[in-house]
């Protein structure tokens, strides 16, 4: 599988032929010295990193999606209630209250009803004053 056959049963022949195996299949050339090094070559040393992932940038909301936020977190802090707690009586993880309270996630308007349910107030106590 690797061109050359491994020494001892099933493990893996020495990087250095690895390497090699894979640069005669993708046709990069190694230098002499990371030929002789058995340490992979550059280019497949830039393979095995592992990439970084991106942090997503944070969520970009109308001021008044902000102000509901901000009226969820204090009517559950009026409640006297933790994310944990809140949690256990929706039957949720506690990352997901908290997703919901940063924005993250968006409030969908039946888990708004349960939650209101629990703090027993109305919906409407969430959401912001419109006018008209």
């Amino acid at each position: 599988m690797w061109g050359v056959p491994p020494s001892t049963g099933d493990e893996a022949p020495p990087a250095a032929l690895r390497c090699q195996s894979v640069i005669r299949r993708c046709g990069f050339l190694a230098s002499a010295r990371e030929r002789k090094s058995g340490q992979p070559c550059r280019v497949l040393r830039g393979l095995m990193k592992k990439k970084k992932q991106k942090s997503l940038p944070a969520p970009q909301h109308r001021p008044a999606y902000r102000e509901f936020l901000e009226r969820l977190r204090k009517a559950r802090s009026d409640a006297g209630l933790t994310q944990v707690e809140l949690a256990k009586l929706l039957k949720r993880n506690q990352s997901w209250v908290s997703k919901k309270e940063s924005g993250e996630r968006r409030m969908d308007p039946v888990e708004l009803c349960e939650i209101a349910k629990v703090y027993q107030l109305p919906v409407r106590a969430f959401l912001p004053d419109f006018p008209g």
